[in-house]
């Protein structure tokens, strides 16, 4: 099975979440941001990850290399904005729907 991971990652703490190749959510939670705490995460619930996306920014230089260095699919990309908009017809801009795509 396929597994697709978005990353919010923040000095102090990543939020992860886990998506299936159906694009359902099997995991969502949060880790330290540290290569060890994330890469023991990663194992555990996105053991079949093809792709590991977080936003361009700050921290995404180490944070590519780290992921990259422990074997996993990373990428970096530009903050963008959600595809899918809310009922009311403005994008949900939340940074779980940003996590989810």
């Amino acid at each position: 099975m396929k597994q697709y991971v978005g990353l919010d990652v923040s000095m102090e703490e990543t939020k992860v979440c886990v998506l299936d190749d159906a694009g359902v959510v099997v995991f969502e939670g949060s880790v330290a941001s540290r290569p060890a705490a994330l890469a023991k995460l990663l194992n555990a619930k996105a053991p079949h990850a093809e792709r590991i996306a977080h936003e361009a920014g700050s921290l995404s230089s180490w944070l590519w290399h780290e992921l990259k260095a422990a074997g996993f699919p990373a990428s970096a990309s530009m903050p963008v904005m959600p595809r899918r908009p809310c009922q009311c017809g403005q994008q949900d801009r939340s940074e779980r729907r940003q996590r989810i795509g």
